[in-house]
């Protein structure tokens, strides 16, 4: 029974991602589907168009004859608080991270034309990101915010 083991044991890592080695110490890798990276840049495209009507909206609004001088200015400040929310998002969603990679003494992370490699101990903090980050996650290492999109 037991002299079948290995052949048990090869076949559960063929299953498992990168044969299991995560599981014996070895590097953990996540990244972004391609996939993934292609429906958040269309989302942020829309994101953009968005701030673009609204800001159509804004100068129809201004010519209107029925617009107050009250309404204008509390169309105004909405049209620029939610733009700078949508743009603050879609800056946050292009310069995402595309994939970490955790060494045993090292976390990697590649952004879009360069990578980044600090030391475990400069890791500061590593966890979901704030309310106004799209979903994904925060890492703060050597003094350096890093926000991923691992889907």
């Amino acid at each position: 029974m037991l002299d079948k083991a290995d052949e048990l044991v090869e076949i559960i890592r063929s299953k498992l991602p990168d044969r299991g080695r995560w599981l014996i110490g070895g590097d953990m890798n996540f990244s972004a589907r391609t996939f993934s990276q292609i429906v958040e840049l269309f989302k942020a495209l829309l994101q953009v168009l968005f701030i673009v009507m609204l800001w159509f909206f804004f100068v129809d609004q201004t010519h209107s004859r029925k617009a107050t001088f009250g309404d204008t200015v509390f169309v105004f400040f909405m049209a620029l608080a939610i733009s700078l929310l949508l743009f603050w998002r879609v800056i946050i969603t292009v310069l995402a991270c595309r994939q970490v990679t955790i060494k045993k003494s090292s976390v990697s992370i590649k952004l879009w034309r360069s990578t980044k490699e600090f030391a475990l101990e400069k890791l500061v903090f590593l966890g979901p990101a704030p309310a106004f980050y799209p979903e994904g996650l925060l890492i703060k290492a050597d003094n350096k915010l890093f926000f991923c999109r691992l889907i």
